[in-house]
């Protein structure tokens, strides 16, 4: 059966009907992480860092902690707050405007600046696969099937290949039902590796189905779209967190900096500690152990909320295409994802290694409890930018919030 769909062109015509949609998706982001750090070097079997360095030391003591999603939310609010606990306990990490799979990539920029979910189904070629639309000032997402090939388009009908941007969106601070809606994207770093084979899937592994089906409506909607479908991807990542100075966006030297005047959070900077993990030694000398790590004259009391650390594991996103709203002209992605996590990193002043899982748990929510409903427009953070387009695919564009890590870029 042939499948007709949209084209671009009715694009602002259809996304009238989703502009003022009821339910937005939102992505609750939670980490459960226990570190190990070293607690104690000592002389002394009973008391903790004593003696002399000359000594030596002779008991080394190591402690496993918990490192929550409060923490992090602490660690954030020291930065764009001086205070620690500027966040309510109802305070949570959200992915807002996201995609976590690997069926979908990024269009060409919009003309327009109309901000929409869910709008339509588009596309200028037979066997086109949209499950939705998001507009911004940058472009547009859409949903992409296999097309056997990895970067170049399909050389008969054009499509671009799935798998090189996953994930999207936006990381925010939402609090008090949204009235409190951070942005916080700069202070995360999401890293994809690619790994390419003959399925052409490029990033990602999966089991998964799509069913198209017929669409009614007026003329400029109808048609037939994968209106039907289930899965299970995987990708393998890397997740990063800096809340110091080594962040380029927190450091007012880098041309990355987001702290510029006139700006949301003009002014702010990263944490600052010579003893930053890779300078330790600009400390003075002091003999006493108990007076260089325990209780050193260079200590603030921010100290312990100094944070930067680096998760790496596989991605399992569990999904299937719903209707976020009774009204949508098509299905979006809903679903849940797990992280199980290893990794180390440099938090309260200590080198950590760390274990534990992070998670996304996706729901429909209102959009009006929704930082989706704030101008995140205004302040869109591309962490993910590198290289720019490469080829006739897009990938780590400035508007990405994963960096795609493409070994077999020198080869080709």
């Amino acid at each position: 059966m042939k499948r007709i769909l949209i084209t671009a062109l009715t694009l602002a015509a259809c996304a009238g009907t989703q502009l003022f949609a009821q339910n937005a998706k939102e992505d609750v982001l939670t980490f459960n992480l226990s570190r190990q750090n070293q607690v104690s070097v000592s002389t002394s079997s009973s008391t903790a860092n004593a003696g002399l360095w000359l000594a030596p030391p002779t008991v080394y003591k190591t402690k496993t902690t918990k490192l929550a999603t409060a923490d992090i939310l602490r660690a954030i609010a020291i930065v764009l707050y001086a205070n620690p606990n500027a966040y309510s306990s109802q305070a949570k990490l959200v992915l807002v405007q996201g995609e976590l799979g690997g069926f979908f990539g990024l269009k060409q920029p919009l003309e327009n600046n109309v901000l929409y979910t869910n709008a339509v189904v588009v596309g200028d070629r037979e066997g086109l696969f949209y499950p939705g639309v998001y507009s911004s000032t940058f472009g547009a997402l859409e949903g992409r099937l296999a097309t056997g090939r990895n970067f170049d388009a399909n050389p008969d009908d054009g499509r671009l290949a799935p798998g090189h941007d996953q994930p999207w969106g936006q990381v925010f601070v939402k609090d008090q039902n949204a009235s409190v809606c951070d942005n916080v994207t700069f202070f995360f770093n999401f890293d994809v590796v690619e790994c390419y084979d003959c399925f052409y899937l490029n990033s990602f592994i999966t089991d998964s189905k799509f069913t198209f089906q017929e669409r009614q409506g007026p003329p400029c909607c109808a048609g037939s779209s994968a209106t039907a479908g289930s899965g299970k991807d995987k990708y393998f990542m890397y997740l990063s967190f800096d809340n110091m100075l080594s962040n380029p966006y927190l450091n007012p030297e880098s041309s990355l900096y987001v702290g510029w005047a006139g700006g949301k959070y003009a002014g702010i900077e990263g944490l600052y500690e010579i003893e930053d993990g890779l300078t330790p030694d600009a400390l003075d000398y002091d003999a006493s152990i108990f007076n260089n790590v325990a209780n050193p004259i260079d200590q603030h009391e921010w100290d312990v909320y100094t944070m930067r650390f680096t998760l790496a594991g596989i991605v399992t996103y569990t999904w299937k295409l719903q209707l976020l709203n009774s009204t949508d002209s098509v299905p979006d992605f809903l679903g849940s994802a797990t992280y199980p996590a290893y990794g180390y990193g440099f938090v309260a002043k200590t080198c950590s290694l760390i274990t534990g899982t992070a998670s996304f748990a996706e729901k429909s929510v209102k959009s009006t409890t929704c930082c989706l409903d704030r101008p995140w427009y205004d302040s869109w953070y591309g962490v993910g930018y590198g290289y720019g387009y490469y080829g006739d695919s897009e990938v780590n564009v400035i508007t990405a919030l994963s960096y795609h890590e493409i070994p077999s870029r020198s080869a080709e």
